[in-house]
């Protein structure tokens, strides 16, 4: 159980929010192409989880919306490159991005419901997340988004992919990044908590750390066991050089002779 806190937010703890929740989409920003610190996905969840959880949802909104809004948005400048139009690139970029966070909206209210009904991070925040990512992925076609995909380097986490898609990954980061949040405020007197609760949540991350990277270590292992070798064989394309395709004294007749005669050698 948390400990009781005031019923009215200060602008202090509105703050407070903004900036955590600018904080860890930015971080989750990182953790893709071209920073590419693809460990935050299991790290970059910690200040905005720890900030809902202290204050129950109550104060809420600030860091959501400035989070996804930051983290839609960055995601998809690429489209202002798309395109010459000039400002319009901008206009189809914010309105993108726009969509992005109004997607974002249903989950807010589903997730601040369940703080403010004294539901733990550990179990509210990972689930709804995943499952608005794999909505969206399927009605906008926007997949980039999902934390998931920053882990395309981790091949033994990436196993685990098989079962559900990215979305899988995802909640290995973001149940690592609650568990630890979790951790913390038990540890800054925050919350006290149950053994059950400390079982569940340390069982939570040992799943995520250490036994589905495990079981990806042996399905690697398994596959390449069922590998057999082959003959090796050797694959030589004949051409010509760029010199005498440019050469004008050269006809496309004798061009096409040469390469015939390449190709028979």
């Amino acid at each position: 159980m948390y400990l009781q806190i005031e019923k009215k937010s200060s602008r202090s703890e509105r703050l407070r929010s903004a900036i955590c929740g600018l904080l860890s989409f930015s971080l989750l920003t990182a953790a893709f192409p071209p920073i590419g610190w693809s460990l935050l996905v299991f790290l970059a969840w910690i200040p905005f989880f720890v900030d809902i959880q202290r204050t129950r949802g109550r104060v809420f909104w600030p860091g959501f919306l400035l989070g996804e809004a930051f983290f839609g948005s960055a995601l998809l400048y690429w489209i202002t490159a798309m395109t010459t139009v000039g400002a319009a690139s901008y206009v189809v970029w914010f309105g993108v991005s726009f969509l992005h966070v109004l997607f974002a909206l249903p989950l807010g209210f589903f997730l601040r419901w369940l703080l403010r009904r004294g539901v733990s991070v550990f179990w509210a925040a990972p689930l709804p997340f995943a499952a608005q990512s794999f909505l969206r992925e399927k009605v906008t076609n926007i997949a980039w988004h999902d934390p998931g995909y920053a882990l395309a380097d981790w091949t033994l986490c990436l196993q685990s992919a098989e079962w559900g898609g990215p979305q899988v990954l995802s909640l290995m980061g973001m149940f690592c990044s609650a568990g630890l949040a979790e951790l913390w405020l038990a540890k800054n007197g925050a919350a006290r908590w149950s053994k059950r609760g400390a079982l569940i949540c340390g069982g939570g991350l040992l799943l995520c750390l250490v036994a589905l990277p495990a079981w990806g270590a042996w399905r690697i292992r398994d596959l390449e066991g069922q590998l057999k070798t082959g003959p090796l064989v050797a694959g030589i394309q004949p051409n010509v050089t760029l010199e005498e395709r440019a050469d004008p004294k050269i006809s496309p007749y004798d061009l096409y002779s040469r390469r015939l005669d390449l190709t028979e050698r």
